[in-house]
């Protein structure tokens, strides 16, 4: 189990931004089911807290550059959600708001990097919490 998710997180890092981009985004689907309704304490990036984790997305973000010529590079942001398991993983990231197919696929690349979190609690015990980011792209040249 070990070795599957240490290939596919170097599998994950190595993509080219074509490879990343010729990749279909996930979707959530209308409805997923809440793994815990109240917790104790919240997620925690381990990397500067929230504001950690959006300083992370908004450095590793790539404006989108394979767009049609008669398109205009999009500006906006897309909301990807995910859980941050009992071990502080990100599993299962998905659209939940999107902008554009392009920047969708970078808004999961980006989630996907993410490092580790130090799990919710529920009564002194970790539980896995559903969480969203913004991703925010600008429209501008990359």
């Amino acid at each position: 189990m070990y070795c599957k998710a240490l290939m596919l997180l170097i599998w994950g890092l190595s993509l080219t931004e074509s490879e990343a981009l010729a990749q279909k985004p996930i979707y959530c689907p209308p409805s997923r089911p809440h793994p815990i309704g109240y917790i104790d304490q919240m997620p925690k990036y381990k990397d500067g807290g929230m504001e950690g984790m959006l300083k992370f997305v908004r450095q590793n973000v790539r404006q989108p550059a394979a767009l049609p010529k008669d398109q205009s590079r999009p500006s906006g942001r897309v909301f990807v959600y995910f859980i941050i398991d009992k071990v502080g993983k990100v599993q299962n990231p998905c659209i939940r708001q999107s902008l554009e197919e392009h920047c969708d696929a970078e808004a999961l690349r980006v989630v996907r990097l993410l490092g580790d979190f130090l799990p919710a609690q529920h009564a002194g015990h970790p539980v896995d919490m559903e969480f969203m980011v913004p991703v925010t792209f600008t429209g501008k040249q990359p």
